[in-house]
This record gives structure tokens, C-alpha cells and sequence, in this order.
């Protein structure tokens, strides 16, 4: 008896397979076959024998997997080994425990193996830690501390690396693609960290949408401010959307342990695409150059430049597309948040918090229900220094300015869904500036303003005076010692008992302008993708211009 995963079959020799039959039932048989032809009796004895074979032979492959002697769905170490292009051999490991039961937020069985993740058990049943390791790895060798030393999400992948170990993705196109594909696996694991220890959200929580790019220090300095922050621990969610990856930013958000916490990946960043569409092609046609020439040296993009005659700039396209992406993933495609009607507050990894930040934005909320059900948004950061003490339970309403209110501003589900109503319009406006693009588009699509609830004296602060649109010599450490001089001088005045509303914000309804940079069909059909069917996970890159 020879025997697979899927069937058995009959040869001259049986291998290590004893089948027997109870003499009585022989007995009966040979009576019966004694009283038909030959012919009759070769048939049945050929029956007799695949019967037996068939049982015994089943009984043995059932109790393989129980053994752990083999199968792909056993619960041994042992595990299918991949091969990249180059060769080189690694292994994709996703731990699963024996009742099928996954961790919270990760893929079903047949989405894992969709990505080719294989699941392994340790020998008790118990989940462990998700890793990822090569082949020429002893599994068993791998234990909690020595997984700790890695990042869980690059752990033995071949991804080249410099003299100090830092990932090297520029110019290494196989290194490109295994990252691509981390972190596209780690967005579909929609991981929760320190789930065990704190409850999921439930009625009345906040989630904090953190737009994270590569100023590690300043994102230092916002988990911080958020651990100092008094109530973050209860029914707070933070997620971190990166759209760009390093090990060192990395450790800062899996350090968090004093609320859940997730980390979301932009698949389409600059990073992951340095050379090509999202990023900067050198085929597409330089910013400045004139449209003619463009067409007569037939660049990529030659047909569409913005409404000021340029071509689009990948670094300042990015930071839309990422916005909005992150939006739409938190809204629409998280388990976490999948039955979450409360408030999302957007912030940016260069912002500080006050430490009454989170018992003040429920206030705020409280407020704007009561007093001001047609506000769109709640507000809690400001440009502008403000005395705290002098209207620390201040707030006002007035319409939503994007220079002015996009700063730690937050909405519902309901405002979500009307601002998902207008994607055409937000994805076609030609202006790199997600926020000048969110005025428009509301204005266009329905014929009216959004209106906030702001606070008058902010609890959150901008201490980002290095980055994309600071050109001067900077401090990154300065701009938040300076804010915290000022809570210090300010303590007794956090946490008021309430909020009132004190009139209305001095401004007037937004003038809608364009400031371009958004021309691209490229850029437009990636935004309304998002928004779609298809969803913000990978998806085909458009290549129409």
C-alpha cells in the first residue's frame, strides 16, 4: 500500500502495513465465494483487500497530522520554504493555534495562504509572537527574547543592509520587493498592540490617526506627550500610517504600552516606489518645462500638467494621497474600527499634546452635540499662541478654515460618509494641499462650508519647524521645551470641569482658490481608487496619462 495527502493505491509491496481480518468474517466470505465462479470470487477477494487497505490506510493519515510527521496543515516546526528570484531561500511564518481561532485583527486561513503565509503551532497549541525567518533558521532555536532583538516584520528576510544594519531599499530591487511585500502582509494582519491589555473601543472612545513620515525625533516627542497624556489608556485607539518605513521609527510605536495601538503601511509611498508612478519617474516630464516641449519630447505625463502649466512633484503629491489613503482605511477597511461611530482626530507626527488633550476633545465632543449639531468637525490645535489660562474652557464655533482648523481637527463616521460623498470632486481638484482640497470639494459637491467647534486655547501644538515646508535652520528639540515651559507655568489651568461656548470664531467662509500641482490623471484615478471598490489596499497602478 502506497499512501499520499489525497488517495492510496494498490502495489505489489505494502509498506510497514499489517492488515488483518477477523478469521470468522474470512470464513464467511470463503463460503460465500465457494458457492460463485472464479471470476466472481478474484473480484470480491480484490474488494476485500481495498477495503482493508482503504481503512487501515486512512487511520494512518489521520494520525500523521496528530503526530506532527508531516502536512502542510501539521502542527510541526517544519514549514514550506519559498524562493525568491535570486535564489535565496526564506520562510514565511504566521503562528495559528489549533482551534483555527487567529489574534485579533488578523487574516482568515485563506487570505494567509492567498499572500503565502504558512502556519505553525508551538508544540503546546499556544498562539506566539507573528515573525517572519529564513529557512537555514532553526525554528526552535528562535525563542521570545531572541525575536525581541528583530523587527517582527523583516525578521530573516534577505533585505540588503549597510555596515550599521540599517535596510538599504534605494537601489536593491529584490530588497524593494520583499519590503513592498511586509508590509503589505502587515497591513492585512491589522495587528493590534497591547490588546490583552486593554479593552477594544467601545461607545464614547476616540481614535487618534497619527500621519507619520521620517522625523523620528519629533515622533518621539509625540508619544511622549501622549503617555503624559491623562485618560489615554481608557477607550483610546492610536494608529500610525507610515509612509515611510525604518526600524528605528518603528521600535518607537511598538514601544507604546499604556493604550492599543496599531500601525497601518501606505503601500504606495515614494519609498516603496522610487523610481515609478507614485513616485518620480524619470520619464515624467520635468515640473517647469513648457508644454510643447513636453509633447515633443513625448515625457511621460506630457498631456496633463497642472492649471499653472507645471507637472507634478512626487514629494508634494505623496503627502494627499497618504492623507487620504489613511482615511479610508480607518474608516472603511479596519476590524478594529469596522463598528466604530465615534471620532477619529487626525494628528501629525509633529505635533505635542497637552496633558488634558484627551478628557478636553470629550468635552469638546459633549459640547458640540449639544450646542452645535450642524458643526462638521471639533478642533483642538491652533497656530496662533494663546494665554491657556485666560480661556482654558472656552470654545466657539464658526466655519472650518483649512489654514486655520487643520490642525488635530476630528470627525464622525456621518461626516466621513458625506466627505466620502465627494471623492470625485476631492480626488479632481487641482491642488496638492488635501485640506484647500477638502474646502473645495465639499463647496463644489454640495454647495455649502464645513463648520467646526473649536477650542480657544489649543491642546495641541505644532513643534515641527523642520520639514517639507520649513527651509531655515531648525531646532527639532527647541519648539517642544518651549511648549513645555509654558504647561508647566500653566498646570492649575488643564482639566476644566467643562466647556462653554464663548461666541463665534472670527472668520469668515472660506474663499475657494487652487493652488495646483495635482494635474496628473495618474494622481487623480490613484486618489478615487482608494475610495473604491478596489479599497486602499495594493491594487493595480494606473498608467494612463
Amino acid at each position: 500500500l502506497a499512501c499520499t495527502h489525497t488517495h492510496c493505491r494498490l502495489e505489489p509491496i505494502c509498506h510497514n502495513h499489517e492488515a488483518t481480518v477477523a478469521t470468522s468474517d474470512l470464513d464467511e466470505i470463503s463460503s460465500m465465494t465457494l458457492r460463485r465462479p472464479r471470476r466472481n470470487r478474484i473480484i470480491l477477494s480484490v474488494l476485500v483487500l481495498c477495503c482493508v487497505a482503504c481503512v487501515f490506510g486512512g487511520w494512518w493519515l489521520g494520525l500523521i497530522p496528530s503526530l506532527g510527521l508531516g502536512g502542510s496543515e501539521s502542527h510541526s516546526s517544519s514549514q514550506d520554504t519559498y524562493v525568491d528570484d535570486s535564489g535565496t531561500p526564506f520562510q514565511r511564518i504566521l503562528n495559528h493555534d489549533i482551534d483555527n481561532k487567529m489574534e485579533e485583527g488578523a487574516p482568515s486561513r485563506e487570505e494567509a495562504k492567498s499572500i503565502g503565509l504558512v502556519f505553525a503551532h508551538s508544540d503546546s497549541g499556544e498562539n506566539t509572537s507573528v515573525s517572519l525567518h529564513q529557512s537555514d533558521a532553526d525554528p526552535s532555536t528562535f525563542g521570545r527574547e531572541a525575536w525581541a532583538k528583530y523587527d517582527p516584520l523583516l525578521v530573516g528576510m534577505p533585505i540588503a543592509r549597510d555596515s550599521s544594519n540599517n535596510i538599504m531599499v534605494g537601489g536593491d530591487k529584490k530588497s524593494l520587493r520583499l519590503l513592498q511585500e511586509a508590509l503589505v502582509k502587515a497591513n492585512l494582519r491589522q495587528e493590534v498592540l497591547n490588546a490583552a491589555a486593554f479593552p477594544p473601543l467601545r461607545e464614547g472612545g476616540l481614535v487618534l490617526l497619527v500621519q507619520v513620515h521620517d522625523r523620528e525625533l519629533y515622533l518621539r516627542q509625540l508619544v511622549e506627550s501622549l503617555r503624559e497624556a491623562k485618560g489615554v489608556e481608557d477607550n483610546v485607539l492610536l494608529v500610525f500610517s507610515h509612509d515611510y518605513y525604518s526600524e528605528s521609527i518603528n521600535s518607537v510605536v511598538r514601544g507604546i504600552d499604556f493604550c492599543r495601538a496599531m500601525q497601518v503601511f501606505y503601500p504606495f509611498s515614494m519609498q516603496l516606489f522610487p523610481n515609478s508612478f507614485p513616485g518620480q519617474s524619470k520619464d515624467d516630464c520635468p515640473r517647469n518645462m513648457d508644454k510643447k516641449e513636453a509633447l515633443a519630447i513625448k515625457c511621460l505625463n506630457a498631456e496633463h500638467p497642472d492649471s499653472f502649466g507645471h507637472y507634478r512633484e512626487a514629494p508634494v503629491t505623496a503627502i494627499k494621497h497618504h492623507w487620504w489613503w489613511k482615511l479610508n482605511v480607518v474608516f472603511d477597511h479596519l476590524k478594529a474600527t469596522s463598528n466604530f461611530t465615534g471620532y477619529v482626530v487626525l494628528l501629525e507626527e509633529d505635533h505635542f499634546l497637552a496633558p488634558d488633550f484627551v478628557a478636553v476633545t470629550r468635552q469638546l465632543i459633549e459640547l458640540k452635540e449639544k450646542s452645535c449639531s450642524d458643526c462638521d468637525f471639533i478642533n483642538l490645535g491652533l497656530y496662533t499662541d494663546t494665554n491657556l489660562p485666560a480661556v482654558a474652557n472656552k470654545a466657539a464655533t464658526g466655519y472650518w478654515n483649512s489654514a486655520k482648523n487643520n490642525m488635530a481637527f476630528g470627525m464622525n463616521r456621518a461626516t466621513w460618509e458625506t466627505v466620502k460623498s465627494c471623492s470625485k470632486e476631492f480626488c479632481e481638484y487641482d491642488d496638492y494641499n488635501w485640506d484647500w482640497s477638502l474646502s473645495a470639494a465639499i463647496h463644489s459637491c454640495l454647495n455649502r462650508h464645513f463648520r467646526v467647534i473649536a477650542v480657544k486655547a489649543p491642546r495641541v501644538y505644532h513643534i515641527g519647524k523642520c520639514g517639507i515646508h520649513h527651509k531655515k535652520p531648525c531646532n527639532e528639540e527647541q519648539e517642544s521645551k518651549r511648549i513645555q515651559d509654558k504647561f508647566s507655568k500653566w498646570s492649575s489651568s488643564f482639566f476644566p470641569q467643562s466647556l462653554v461656548l464663548d461666541g463665534g470664531l472670527a472668520q469668515r467662509a472660506p474663499q475657494i482658490s487652487k493652488y495646483g500641482g495635482w494635474g496628473d490623471t495618474r494622481d487623480q484615478g490613484l486618489c478615487l481608487k482608494f475610495a473604491g471598490k478596489e479599497g486602499p489596499w495594493p491594487l493595480p497602478i494606473p498608467t494612463s496619462t
